[in-house]
């Protein structure tokens, strides 16, 4: 009977490891998941922006830089 309760808790042993082997993979796969997602979030909203950059320099061809202090915000 004392070799068979060894044999238990060397058993139980490997268990953990595998687990904690398998759940180590399993978090960077969801990591890499949603590094992924927030990736192809940014992407579009960088091409959102590039969207929303062309339409207002379409409208407004000849404004001036809004950093010198020349608001073109009431062409529209």
């Amino acid at each position: 009977m004392l070799r068979t309760h060894r044999w238990q808790q060397a058993e139980r042993g490997q268990s953990l490891v595998e687990m904690s082997i398998g759940f180590i993979i399993l978090t960077l796969i969801v990591m890499g998941i949603l590094d992924l997602g927030r990736v192809y979030f940014l992407n579009l909203a960088l091409e959102d922006a590039a969207g929303e950059a062309a339409l207002y320099l379409s409208l407004n061809p000849y404004c001036p830089d809004a950093s010198s202090g020349n608001h073109c915000s009431g062409l529209l």
